[in-house]
């Protein structure tokens, strides 16, 4: 009798630990519920997402949800994720190992690992930027020159374009008072 459905066995099988390749950010959460930990760690190449690997105690839907996060960052450029918020990745995640039900806590320790990774990735693209415009949004890396020559280029009078345009102001959210301060001035 197996212990977990063939869908989550499945990922566990297919758990490797690969050495990060590139530059290399991890996140970490745990669990109260169950006391698992889940560390996950992602490779990348400007924000391009290269590889990432999985350190968890946790149990099979620890893995297998891991799993499905790191998969489907594989060559993903950072800035086409636009938030990834966590009821689409649940749906992202259900979709691949079926209803969650009573193991969501599972999934919510692993998108919490995840958005620390990303956070440490945005960390180490604002401490690496050395451009001589002043870094607007540090979500996507997008400075204020970008944003005075795509108003300029495209004539973008407001922040929902700018953003869709350049993707500042997608992310945390933090910059748009200053995106709008930017569109103001070139106005």
């Amino acid at each position: 009798m197996a212990v977990y459905p063939q869908r989550i066995a499945d990922l566990i099988d297919t758990m490797a630990d690969v050495e990060p390749r590139g530059k290399s950010v991890s996140g970490r959460s745990a669990s109260f519920e169950c006391g698992c930990f889940v560390e996950i760690e992602l490779s990348f190449d400007g924000n391009i997402c290269i590889d990432g690997r999985l350190r968890t105690n946790g149990c099979g839907y620890v893995i297998a949800t891991s799993q499905v996060l790191i998969s489907s960052l594989r060559g993903v450029d950072t800035k086409a994720l636009k938030g990834f918020d966590g009821d689409e990745i649940i749906a992202k995640i259900e979709s691949q190992i079926g209803r969650l039900d009573d193991r969501r806590n599972c999934a919510e320790i692993c998108i919490a690992a995840l958005h620390r990774a990303f956070e440490a990735h945005r960390a180490d693209l604002v401490a690496e930027y050395a451009g001589e415009s002043a870094l607007i949004c540090t979500c996507f890396g997008v400075d204020e020159a970008a944003i005075i020559a795509s108003i300029n280029e495209n004539g973008i009078p407001t922040i929902d374009k700018v953003s869709a345009s350049l993707m500042a102001g997608r992310g945390c959210g933090s910059c748009r008072g200053l995106v709008e301060e930017i569109i103001d001035t070139v106005r």
